[in-house]
């Protein structure tokens, strides 16, 4: 029993340090094999991981700077629009000063109004408004703007319409004076050429440039202007001068116009 005992004492110690040998070979070999193994896919994954994380941020900031520069770009359309719509209001601003201003001088009642459609062409010259029986609007109105330039008159008057004839319609006829001088007449429309003024006698002073407004005397209000004389001719031995006037509307090419209700 002695004898064996260091044998397998020595045996015993022999197992226990193979033992050890193995497991701390196979421990750091299988350690290192692992990290080696598994080293590359995770330098992969961590590196893919990045690029997808940086592009999505890229994609993200690109898709803030799109909807920031719609932004501008719609904010710059409207100041454009605003821009251009300036002029158009100051013009129309400066519209409604003038009538405002001759409606309180005169104490006239006037209706805004705007124009639908004018007739240029052809045997007449008529417009119509928007605006009829709905704003008690009726046949013989006087229609003015800038001021109180005489645009036509109301011949016919329906629910939400009114039609006019204007001036310078061969149908249409009103009682006339010269602003500066006691010379009075009555107008017929003549196309192209204006109107003429009838009944100025020969012995009446008129001339070129002379101011043709109404005389109140056909129930149309007084001093609302019709246009200037362009020409006078007087033929010896006739009893009337021929006078052409041109008239002021047709200078201007209005969108809104006023109707006299009451004056």
């Amino acid at each position: 029993m002695n004898r064996r005992s260091p044998k397998l004492i020595l045996l015993t110690l022999l197992v226990v340090v193979a033992i050890f040998i193995t497991n701390l070979f196979t421990g750091e070999y299988f350690s290192h094999a692992l990290a080696t193994g598994l080293a590359k896919p995770l330098v992969a994954q961590y590196r893919w991981s990045g690029w997808l994380r940086n592009h999505l941020v890229s994609w993200w900031e690109v898709e803030q700077w799109m909807d920031q520069r719609q932004q501008l770009e719609n904010q710059v359309r409207d100041l454009q629009a605003d821009n251009r719509q300036i002029p158009e209001l100051l013009k129309e601003n400066d519209f409604l000063k003038k009538e405002l201003g001759v409606a309180r001088q005169r104490n006239l009642e006037l209706e805004l109004v705007k124009l639908i459609e004018v007739t240029s062409t052809g045997p007449y010259r008529t417009a119509l408004i928007d605006r009829g029986q709905d704003a008690d609007i009726k046949p013989g109105m006087a229609v003015i703007f800038q001021g109180q330039i005489l645009f036509g008159v109301v011949q016919e008057s329906y629910t939400h319409s009114a039609l006019l004839w204007l001036l310078n319609d061969p149908r249409l006829s009103i009682n006339v004076r010269v602003q500066a001088a006691n010379v009075v007449g009555r107008t017929h429309g003549a196309l192209e050429q204006g109107l003429f003024v009838d009944l100025v006698t020969s012995q009446e002073e008129i001339k070129e440039g002379d101011l043709i407004v109404s005389s109140g005397l056909d129930g149309l209000p007084d001093a609302l202007e019709v246009g200037a004389v362009a020409n006078v001719k007087q033929v010896s031995g006739a009893l009337f001068k021929t006078v052409r006037v041109d008239p002021r509307f047709i200078n201007f090419l209005p969108e809104d116009v006023f109707v006299i209700k009451k004056y």
